[in-house]
């Protein structure tokens, strides 16, 4: 995952924008099966797949497979997010989270609360399997400053 880095307004903070949302697959196919489906901002299913997207790529089937074995399933892909975390809020490195669809997903930076209600920010609209889509709260944070 690339992350681009510079400061921002006289404060000196550090503002992160993601740029590939898959470190072991840099150039996905943004409509791998011809859908032009994807997932909006209100879904709370976990799914990155419209209408139109294949059956089975549901994220919950992903959601099952172990990390290590994230990827025997050609609809599944290692979710990478970034921790939202701290008082002001920030966000932490990028690291994988959850196995997930990797279908139908739009490139657009993504709010997710998991079910223990922590928030996470992902480069696309693909969110694990049971996580809410809040994106309405907003998705841009600094980076979490290393002390």
């Amino acid at each position: 995952m690339l992350i681009v880095l510079g400061l921002v307004g006289t404060m000196g903070c550090i503002q992160t924008d993601v740029i590939s949302p898959d470190p072991l697959n840099p150039n996905p196919d943004p409509n791998p099966n011809g859908s032009t489906g994807g997932n909006t901002a209100g879904s709370d299913n976990g799914s990155g797949g419209g209408s139109g997207a294949a059956s089975g790529a549901d994220s919950t089937i992903c959601g099952e497979l172990p990390l290590d074995n994230c990827q025997s399933n050609t609809s599944c892909s290692i979710l990478v997010g970034q921790r939202v975390t701290g008082n002001p809020a920030c966000v932490a490195p990028p690291g994988p989270v959850a196995c997930g669809t990797n279908q139908g997903c739009m490139m657009v930076a993504t709010r997710a609360t998991d079910p223990a209600g922590a928030d996470w920010i992902f480069p696309t609209t693909c969110i694990p399997a049971a996580w809410t889509n809040d994106s309405t709260r907003g998705t841009r944070f600094d980076a979490c400053l290393s002390r």
